[in-house]
């Protein structure tokens, strides 16, 4: 293993520390720094790569790029093409998630998610409702960019029952997907699809591949507010999304086979990746 000059170990740590006081950004956000913190550090150190998991445990994102750059390594591949094997994936599922649509003109959502975003764009939404619950510092960035194409109206959780009616479906991103059968996501997404199923809304949920794992859900992340300690996301099971979209496909009604589908065809695109010659 080769040896990190000093200030390519500083950035390493640096990436670290910025990973620990974040509570804002999702998976995607996570998986670039991760794919960053091993290209400071130049090769695949375990302990290194063990303190990294610490930093958020089980998070479907940073666990792929951890097992990409551990069985990268172990094949031959350096750390340079294996970083460039996992940008091109993301870049390249970003750009297949983009071209799918719904048949819909209005949809709730919760917090802020690029994906949702791109779909509900490319659907020709014209009224979105965002559900949001308090601590919520991602509100401002979903009015403003949901703002761009549609009419954009903020509602709190607690009227759910009443104004989920407005919409013919609910669309959600998620941080993660497991084969336990369930997705992740910010806290008050679980209200949201348990109310759009009782009231029969379609519910969507996308994200990329990178974001399937076969496991279970990582323990929920909690922030201090007001005198407790809350949740800022939360597990919810897959029995109430009617489709899955990702970079691999759609899917109606998934299941735990269906994530570890999906998780195989990361997997395997990544291989393919690593054999590329120039990336």
């Amino acid at each position: 293993m080769q040896s990190c000059p000093k200030k390519d170990m500083e950035r390493a740590n640096s990436i670290l520390e910025e990973l620990r006081s974040d509570y804002v950004h999702g998976a995607s956000w996570y998986y670039d720094k991760a794919v960053e913190f091993f290209e400071a550090l130049g090769s695949y150190d375990p302990f290194k790569a063990e303190i990294l998991e610490e930093v958020r445990p089980g998070m479907a994102s940073v666990k792929n790029v951890i097992e990409a750059f551990k069985k990268g390594t172990k094949e031959g591949y350096s750390t340079e093409k294996i970083a460039k094997a996992l940008k091109s994936l993301k870049s390249s599922a970003y750009e297949k998630i983009s071209k799918f649509s719904l048949d819909i003109s209005s949809a709730a959502t919760i917090s802020f998610s690029s994906n949702v975003l791109s779909l509900l764009k490319g659907s020709g939404v014209k009224q979105v409702y965002i559900f949001t619950s308090e601590p919520n510092a991602e509100l401002k960035q979903a009015i403003e960019e949901y703002s761009r194409f549609a009419v954009v109206s903020a509602v709190p959780l607690s009227s759910a029952q009443h104004y989920i009616e407005y919409v013919e479906a609910v669309v959600s991103g998620f941080d993660g997907i497991y084969s336990s059968g369930h997705f992740v996501n910010k806290s008050g997404t679980f209200m949201l699809l348990c109310t759009a199923k009782e009231k029969g809304i379609k519910s969507v949920i996308v994200g990329e591949s990178f974001k399937a794992y076969d496991g279970f859900p990582p323990p929920a992340l909690k922030v201090k507010w007001e005198n407790l300690f809350i949740p800022i996301f939360e597990s919810v099971p897959l029995k109430f999304v009617d489709m899955l979209i990702t970079d691999t496909g759609s899917y109606s009604n998934p299941d735990s086979l269906t994530v570890k589908e999906i998780y195989k065809n990361f997997s395997e695109e990544l291989e393919k990746k690593l054999r590329e010659g120039d990336l």
